[in-house]
Formats: structure tokens, sequence, C-alpha cells
């Protein structure tokens, strides 16, 4: 069965499930946007990376199949969680789901993410999984290219935008210094081509704290990542405070909000790596399937694993997306 078609099957019951969730919101007060598009990276992506890691391509031309990223046994329709990620319930009060931008789609009509998980803010990078995706940058080269062919209402259509966070881990995992300042004139130059080519409401999502998140341990540099979210959310908002096509929206004080008192909003006091840690971060030439065997989806942990937050976290920063879109 091809991702497509999976995808297919699954698509009603899933946009039952996320209009379920999102019911608690009155329907008057729903903006008047009729679709969204969506770049950045694993906290967007609806299913590009498996899209693309289901065939691998070998060398003398032939096909076989590969170890779909992320596996599904420990991440739910192809999202980095444990179930709808924010751009599924924002959609959801829409037009429906979110289709990948690798599966077919019509971008008139559709809902679309164009994020793939392990991007980062450039034209194209090598994902920590070894195989090469769009960064950003690409990402929005794709869409011109999909304009190109396509008419769009502007007017009616809510373009998400968030990446960052992989720039800086993919950089320091390598042992190199990541520099903001490249990182965000990376994410600007994107937002402004899309205003160039036509978007009028853009939402830009800045980064939670880095250094907060289970997998700083591993890099032993909880303190650096934390300074340099900071300078990269502080960065970000001065240059985008010029432009009255982009809401610039604070996922950065809502999560510190969750972590500081987990229990206010439904989560288990402990803040450590989820129920799908071991799995998806292991290193390549020993990865062993073995550590991703089925978890219950059913979880209170504010991570699904060692850095992507739960579904519930991204239920509770649509929300408050939504509510910011409304005022």
């Amino acid at each position: 069965m091809t991702p497509s078609t999976h995808l297919a099957r699954l698509s009603f019951v899933y946009f039952i499930l996320i209009f379920l969730f999102f019911s608690g919101i009155a329907k008057a007060d729903t903006p008047s946007f009729k679709r969204l598009i969506a770049f950045g990276d694993s906290l967007v992506d609806t299913g590009n990376d498996p899209a693309i890691t289901f065939i691998r391509h070998l060398a003398d031309g032939s096909d076989v199949p590969g170890l779909v990223i992320p596996p599904p046994t420990r991440y739910d329709r192809g999202r980095f969680s444990n179930g709808p990620v924010i751009v599924d319930y924002l959609a959801a009060k829409l037009s429906g789901f979110v289709k990948p931008s690798e599966s077919g789609f019509n971008l008139t009509k559709d809902n679309i993410s164009y994020a793939y998980g392990g991007s980062e803010s450039g034209i194209e990078n090598y994902t920590p999984g070894l195989f090469f995706v769009p960064g950003l940058k690409g990402q929005v080269l794709k869409f011109e290219n999909d304009l190109n062919l396509n008419e769009l209402n502007f007017d009616k259509t809510l373009f998400v935008v968030l990446t960052g966070a992989n720039d800086y881990l993919n950089s320091l995992s390598q042992g190199h210094s990541p520099n903001p300042f490249q990182i965000v004139d990376n994410i600007v130059n994107s937002v402004n081509k899309l205003t160039e080519l036509g978007a009028k409401h853009i939402v830009v999502i800045n980064l939670p704290d880095l250094g907060t998140t289970p997998i700083c341990q591993f890099f032993g540099a909880c303190d650096l990542l934390s300074n340099l979210t900071e300078a990269h959310n502080d960065l970000l908002a001065n240059a985008l405070l010029d432009n009255n096509k982009v809401i610039l929206f604070d996922a950065y004080s809502v999560v510190n909000k969750i972590l500081a008192n987990p229990d206010r909003f439904g989560f288990s006091e402990n803040i450590g790596p989820g129920p799908a840690t071991g799995c998806l971060f292991q290193s390549p030439p020993q990865f062993n399937i073995g550590n991703c065997s089925s978890v219950n989806f059913n979880t209170d942990s504010i991570y699904w694993d060692e850095i992507h937050p739960s579904t519930k976290v991204h239920k509770i920063l649509a929300r408050a997306i939504w509510r910011k879109l409304r005022d």
C-alpha cells in the first residue's frame, strides 16, 4: 500500500477526530480563511517524510522498501507526535485535513503542508536520518512553482511558518556553532518571498525553549540552547515588526507556561522524555527497529519523545493561535 492510499483511507476518520477536538471553539468566531498552507519542520509535517522514505532509491537504479520515517509504530499517521499537529487542528476549523505536498493535491482547494521533518531554514539539508529534505527556502520555491500552474485566493488563505530548531540542533551535533542571524535571515527572506507572491496572512511561530527539551541533555548544552532560542526569537520579532502581513505567535511563552504548571494543563509532572523515546533518534548505522516497538498513544506527557511535543501540546498551541487570529 502506498502512503497516499493509506492517507486517503484514513482522511475522513482523522478529520472527524480533530473536528471533535476543536468543537469547544464557537463557529461564529471563525475567521474567514478557507484553506491553510504550511512550511517548516517536523512540528508541521503531515506526512512528507513518510512519503519520501517509503521507498529507497539505490545507486544501481533499483528501488527497495525503505525505513519509514517517522516509524508508524511510534508516530501517528506520519506526524512526529501521537496524534494531530498544530496545522491539523487549525485546518479542522477551515476545510478539512492537511495533505502533505508529496501527495496529490489541489492548490486552490486543499490544505497543504510543504514541511518536512528534519528540515532547516535553507534551501535543502541532509537530515540526521541520512536523507535530503527541502529546507524552508526550498519549500517556498516548491510552492512558487506550484503557484505558477494554479491560481490562489490569497485573501482566504492562511499561511503558517514554523522552523529553526533543526538549524541549531543539527549544527551542534556536527560540532559547529549555530548562527542565529543567518537562520533568522533565512526565515525572514522566506516570509518576504511569500508576501511577494501574494500572501496576506502569515502566522510565523517562534521557537519554544530548546534548552528545556529532554534532548538538550544529550548535547550537554541546555543553557546554550536556551540562550540561542532567546536570541533567535528576539531577532525574529524585530525583523518582522513592520511586516503587516505577519502575525507573530509566541509559542515560547505558551510552552513555558505549560512547563511551569503541567498539572493546570492536564499533564503529568514528568517533563522528561516521552513514551516514543529511543526510536527516532538512533544513529542510522546502528539503527535497531526493535527499539521502535508499539507504544500506547494515550499519554499525559508533555513530550512524545526526546523533543517533539505530544498532540495535547499541539492542540493547546493551535487554540492559542486561533484566539490570536480572532482578536
